[in-house]
């Protein structure tokens, strides 16, 4: 690979990277203006513990299947838990570990805004075709990839540069 052709794509990838992090502040900025009561992050947490009902989640499964820290994912859980959406209670084997539920008031929350959330998807995607979202959805998907591989290097500081490549 020349020289030239590694810059173009690493000017690529901070052009991509900005832009990622650009529109997901816009997409947070606008899905929270939504009339819903809360915030679309608060709206992913409960979301995702709907995917796990009746089973409840720890603090750390909500913020590893987020992506968002532990401090974050507990402040969430409790404003939502003064809201009534969710209940948080200590685990029954290890106290140390805080388990998050959905509410009765929490999944009727949730069927209640079903319909604005296709509506926000619907408007965010409008004019993209099926080959452009799968297209998108398989980049983030190796994105996703390299990401867990650069965590893994991270935490595991023992890992040579050479075992780790990008995919």
């Amino acid at each position: 690979m020349t020289g030239g052709r590694h810059m173009g794509k690493t000017n690529r990838g901070k052009i991509v990277l900005s832009k990622i992090f650009t529109l997901s502040n816009k997409i947070q900025i606008v899905g929270d203006r939504l009339e819903t009561g809360i915030t679309i992050k608060q709206f992913q947490l409960l979301e995702t513990l709907s995917k796990n009902d009746p089973a409840s989640m720890t603090i750390t499964e909500l913020s590893e299947a987020l992506g968002s820290s532990r401090q974050n994912i507990k402040k969430m859980a409790l404003l939502l838990e003064k809201q009534n959406y969710l209940v948080l209670s200590k685990d029954d084997t290890d106290g140390r570990i805080v388990r998050v539920a959905l509410t009765e008031e929490g999944k009727n929350s949730l069927q209640q805004q079903a319909e604005s959330d296709k509506e926000f998807i619907n408007q965010l995607f409008d004019g993209f075709d099926d080959k452009l979202l799968k297209n998108m959805s398989k980049g983030f998907d190796k994105l996703s990839k390299n990401i867990l591989l650069m965590e893994e290097k991270t935490n595991n500081p023992d890992v040579s540069q050479e075992t780790i490549k990008p995919l």
